[in-house]
Order: C-alpha cells, then sequence, then structure tokens
C-alpha cells in the first residue's frame, strides 16, 4: 500500500484543487459593481503625470546598474528632488 501512497496523494490534491479554483462570474454576488476595470480605461491623476527629469537634482548611486542598492535608493529619496537611476 505504502507504494501507492505518493500517486493517490498526489491524485487527490489535484482534485482538491481543482474542485476549489471555479472560475468566478466578475460579479459581487451581493449585487455589486463587476471587479475590476472592464473598460481596460482610466484616468491618470496629474500627479502622476509625466516630470521634467531633464536637470537632476539626485542620483541614485553614482548612475551605474551595480551601485543602484536599496541603500542608494532610501538616500537619494531622502534627499528629495528630481531623482534619477
Amino acid at each position: 500500500m505504502a507504494r501507492y501512497a505518493s500517486p493517490l496523494a498526489a491524485a487527490l490534491l489535484v482534485f482538491v484543487c481543482a474542485r476549489g479554483c471555479g472560475g468566478g462570474t466578475g460579479t459581487d454576488p451581493e449585487d455589486g459593481p463587476q471587479a475590476g476595470n472592464p473598460d481596460g480605461a482610466c484616468e491618470v491623476p496629474a500627479e502622476a503625470d509625466l516630470e521634467d527629469t531633464s536637470n537632476p537634482t539626485t542620483v541614485v548611486g553614482d548612475g551605474t546598474a551595480a551601485s543602484c542598492t536599496a541603500d542608494a535608493f532610501i538616500d537619494a529619496v531622502a534627499r528629495g528632488g528630481v531623482i534619477t537611476f
């Protein structure tokens, strides 16, 4: 019986996972709107618009990929201004 335990357990796991993975309808069952963004479009707020980075005041690290570390990024954010990589 031990020889069949692993394949049986694997088959049971696949069956249980398949039963729990039903495709949703995309709607709130309590009469809410459709989930997500069905139109696939949205307005970008002005605060998230493009910025002029032609004159950076802060560079993360020394501008090389190797110097772009988490600590260098945190330091750049702390200094503020126009940050580039």
